[in-house]
């Protein structure tokens, strides 16, 4: 119990990359444990942009393109 109270912030960081790489859903990309998951695995995600534009999409976009 002690580790914990002293090393609160790097066990909580290895429990939640942890997790979110046992079940990836925990990890959704720009989320927090998500970012964790990125530094740590270095994986490349895609950009806002890229999410919005991609197929099949909400057609968000559709007849106005975002400046950037």
């Amino acid at each position: 119990m002690l580790r914990c109270r002293l090393h609160a912030a790097a066990v909580l960081y290895d429990a939640i990359v942890g997790q979110a790489l046992d079940k990836p859903h925990k990890a959704p990309p720009f989320s927090m444990p998500g970012e964790l998951v990125r530094q740590e695995t270095q994986a490349v995600w895609p950009t806002w942009k890229q999410l919005m534009t991609q197929s099949p999409s909400w057609n968000d976009y559709d007849g106005y393109q975002p400046e950037g």
